[in-house]
């Protein structure tokens, strides 16, 4: 009986370890980037928010959703006070869950009262001020033309289209449906050119912690696809659904 009781004591510590683990709470943080992810009368919610809240909820894990700019979010992430990054790409030191279900679809924006509504190529704004966010990676066609600008630093998107508006930068570049929606929400006089000049997958990114969790969230949200929670929930944000040019990519 004593030798019964004894082994039953090791079961609960072998045990209590991986109970731990499933009830962890897991912190993921993001930036502001309707209609995608933003705080609504304190709550967290948009399309990526709630498509990951119910993917968590599949797989069984309590999360939460706190909102700060994306250098602080990032930082936070790699240092362990946060556990992951709701949306972003080229975080080559971080884990991506490998299903995307946005897109970070980047066009130039300009004052309404910029001549043209097309965009046509970057040789148009050869020596023009250019808004960019310091730590936003925009990729090679950009980057690599940073001394063709008067580079003006910015803390984050917001504040390049507010700068925008009062014609203190001539150009930046955004998030197309972000950008429309502050655009809308704030009556901002900028207008974006399109087409767009980019299009770049958007992951859920965790720290090596936590990276154990991605077949699980995975599976949770092919399953959500497959279902077409994903597409009801852009039905609901955006009137939409997905955007068909996204597909065909």
């Amino acid at each position: 009986m004593k030798n019964i009781a004894t082994c039953l004591v090791l079961i609960v510590i072998c045990l209590a370890p991986g109970l731990g683990r499933a009830e962890e709470h897991i912190r993921l943080c993001f930036e502001e980037w309707a209609p995608f992810a933003e705080t609504r009368e304190g709550v967290a919610r948009g399309i990526q928010v709630d498509i990951m809240q119910q993917a968590f909820d599949r797989a069984g894990l309590p999360v939460s959703f706190e909102e700060m700019p994306y250098v602080r979010c990032r930082q936070d992430v790699k240092q362990g006070r946060y556990d992951g990054i709701l949306a972003s790409s080229y975080e080559y030191d971080l884990f991506p869950v490998g299903l995307s279900v946005l897109r970070w679809e980047m066009a130039v924006f300009v004052h309404e009262d910029y001549p043209a509504s097309i965009f046509a190529s970057l040789d148009d704004f050869l020596g023009l001020q250019v808004g960019i966010v310091d730590g936003y990676d925009y990729g090679d066609d950009i980057m690599g033309r940073r001394n063709e600008w008067d580079v003006q630093d910015a803390p984050d998107a917001l504040f390049n289209l507010r700068k925008l508006a009062k014609k203190r930068i001539d150009f930046t570049f955004a998030d197309i449906l972000w950008g429309n929606s502050v655009k809308r929400r704030e009556n901002l006089p900028v207008k974006a050119l399109f087409p767009t000049i980019s299009s770049v997958p958007q992951y859920t990114y965790f720290n090596d912690d936590h990276a154990v969790l991605i077949p699980r969230i995975e599976a949770a949200m092919q399953e959500m696809k497959e279902d077409g929670t994903i597409e009801t929930i852009y039905l609901r944000e955006t009137g939409l659904g997905i955007p068909s040019r996204w597909l065909a990519q």
